[in-house]
């Protein structure tokens, strides 16, 4: 190029940090959940952190996915790898992956996101499942002891020439299914109250019978849960409410209080709110591991 061929120079704008991209993705629109980076040059640990305290902390349940493709993740006498600090910060809302494949998580992410909760029976967990497009892992048990301790996923191939996903954990104390479950059931409860509110042709009144269709309105969630496998019948192990005590057997797999209208303070009632209905939702979980004990006599 010369002086004489090139294009007038045009001002640019400066590179905006990783947090900078997510935070104005954020106040875009709340019509996206899941959030991974597919750069060319690969962003650093510091600004994987960023945006997953970002993520952790925003007012719309989101979550964010991170490959970690340093072999560092896999000793464990490394403590400050990624997998590592995002572990130790408790980030419940990122979730990180192990492999050569800088995008492996966005497979992740494909498998576990395609859940149609208005189905029967349609929750999954992420454990045993495959991930298309991603080459699996070839591992030695120690390093696969390593990333279970460390929190972080991966693809992995077995002895008896199958390859699943292997652990289907957040870095922090929480699976992937309970995240993006209790994440559904959120927005669904809150759909269903608007719902409630907005279609009717009349006021709901600030009544006890008011206050019971917004009940019935959860109610008809947490059904939804059960039958599509988040929810079901166990013990409760939690502190109770209402009539609800520690240790009672929730037959339907759930429990809903509403604080009856006459213990609303004033100051609440002038504000229009309803009582506080409260749920205690005992999770289905999933079967990870067993053990099997054979007794043998001859």
């Amino acid at each position: 190029m010369t002086s004489l061929t090139a294009s007038a120079p045009v001002p640019g704008y400066a590179a905006e940090t990783p947090v900078a991209c997510m935070t104005a993705l954020a106040a875009k629109s709340s019509a996206w959940y899941a959030s991974m980076f597919a750069a060319t040059v690969a962003i650093t640990d510091d600004q994987h952190v960023d945006v997953a305290a970002l993520i952790q902390g925003l007012s719309i349940s989101r979550i964010y996915g991170v490959t970690v493709v340093n072999t560092q993740v896999l000793d464990s006498t490394i403590t400050n790898d990624l997998a590592s600090r995002l572990k130790d910060l408790l980030y419940t809302r990122t979730c990180t992956q192990y492999s050569a494949n800088s995008y492996a998580v966005a497979s992740l992410f494909g498998r576990g996101l395609t859940v149609n909760f208005n189905a029967n029976n349609s929750t999954i967990t992420l454990m045993y499942k495959q991930e298309p497009g991603i080459a699996a892992e070839d591992l030695t048990e120690a390093q696969a002891a390593t990333l279970e301790a460390k929190r972080c996923n991966v693809f992995v191939k077995y002895d008896n020439d199958t390859a699943i996903i292997q652990n289907g954990v957040m870095s922090g104390p929480a699976f992937f299914d309970e995240i993006h479950g209790l994440d559904w059931f959120q927005n669904a409860v809150q759909n269903e109250v608007f719902n409630t509110l907005y279609q009717s042709p009349t006021k709901i009144p600030q009544t006890d019978a008011g206050s019971n269709q917004l009940v019935n309105a959860v109610s008809a969630v947490c059904e939804e849960a059960v039958n599509n496998g988040l929810a079901g019948a166990g013990q409760w192990n939690s502190d109770g409410f209402g009539q609800l005590k520690r240790s009672d057997f929730l037959k339907s797999g759930y429990y809903i209080y509403a604080q009856p209208m006459a213990l609303q303070s004033q100051s609440e009632r002038e504000q229009r709110k309803a009582p506080p209905i409260q749920v205690a939702l005992k999770l289905a979980g999933a079967i990870h591991k067993a053990d099997i004990i054979v007794n043998v006599n001859r």
